[in-house]
């Protein structure tokens, strides 16, 4: 079990962090961040398919074509971790060394798509929410929190879904 976990946890992590720096590498200069959120959620879905893989394989291999639904799962959960806990620490040295001006690049050009889209009064108002807003999120722990929970928590729908599937009747 532990081999299963170890191997497809780390495939999983490979694949979303390697799409991440793939995708910043080709961004260049000028992100595009609505297309950056897109690949971002779509390669954490991406990862996930190591999930389901890896519960196939303890199923057929470790477990002789046998599996409760909450043996699934907690494979599921093991593996899952790795892409999650690997991804929050990845965002902190991306917003510390890669891109340290990311969180204030990212807020002007919210700050710019607001503005060009709301009444001046409005705008106003979600300035100042939205400056309220910027050191906190400028926070590496915030940030690690963040992306860590965000992996995980499709992470565990994926383990949720593949446990349904891969389940067996008797274990």
């Amino acid at each position: 079990m532990k081999n299963l976990v170890l191997k497809n946890g780390v495939y999983a992590t490979l694949v979303l962090i390697g799409i991440h720096l793939i995708s910043w590498v080709l961004s260049g200069d000028q992100p595009n961040y609505e297309i950056s959120e897109i690949i971002g959620y779509a390669s954490m879905i991406i990862c996930m398919v190591f999930v389901f893989l890896g519960i196939r394989e303890y199923r057929n291999v470790e477990l002789k074509g046998h599996m409760t639904f909450s043996q699934a799962l907690g494979m599921g959960v093991l593996i899952a971790l790795f892409p999650a806990l690997a991804f929050g620490i990845y965002d902190i040295i991306y917003i510390l060394y890669l891109e340290p001006d990311f969180t204030n690049e990212y807020f002007d050009y919210h700050l710019q798509e607001m503005k060009a889209t709301m009444s001046p009064a409005a705008f106003s108002a979600a300035k100042v929410e939205l400056e309220a807003q910027r050191e906190f999120w400028a926070n590496p722990l915030i940030q690690f929190v963040v992306m860590f929970l965000t992996v995980f928590i499709i992470g565990f729908i994926v383990s949720l879904i593949s446990s349904t599937i891969l389940k067996t009747k008797t274990a």
